[in-house]
């Protein structure tokens, strides 16, 4: 019985050393980023949502909150957000990471356009169109000043 249980010692004190706070690393944020795409693909959003969110937390430690990858991911929050139904979150996050990214990275390339554009269609879903009438003329302005034609749009 002593020798079952100093092996159920060594067995699990490891754990409290593990379990302590480590600092985040890149190769972390890459593999949730990995394992997000892989819940969308099962539909299990609820998962993908509490990765994405650790995700991002890390960008913001690693690469700070003027950054494009941590704006990219904090944007596709509102992509999860809207596949839980929850339009409003959806609307409130994209909107703001489009904000930011238009302020600290850039107002005139193909990725801000595209997160105005999702925005638009996040707040018009929730009946907010005026919100979603100036977003989505905003996205077409920098469309059209890149001489992009984005078919989605078109259809």
């Amino acid at each position: 019985m002593k020798k079952i249980l100093v092996y159920l010692f060594l067995c699990f004190a490891p754990l409290s050393a593990w379990s302590q706070d480590t600092p985040a690393t890149q190769e972390e944020a890459d593999k949730l980023d990995s394992l997000v795409l892989k819940l969308m693909n099962y539909k299990r959003y609820d998962d993908a949502l509490t990765a994405k969110l650790r995700e991002v937390d890390i960008l913001k430690q690693l690469r700070g909150e003027k950054d494009s990858a941590y704006l990219c991911n904090k944007a596709f929050l509102g992509k999860i957000y809207y596949r839980l139904r929850k339009a409003e979150e959806a609307a409130k996050i994209t909107t703001e990471a489009a904000e930011e990214y238009g302020e600290h990275v850039s107002n005139k390339d193909e990725n801000y356009a595209f997160y105005l554009d999702n925005a638009s269609i996040y707040w018009a879903s929730i009946n907010e169109f005026a919100k979603a009438k100036e977003l989505s003329r905003r996205s077409l302005t920098v469309y059209e000043q890149l001489g992009k034609q984005d078919f989605d749009l078109a259809n």
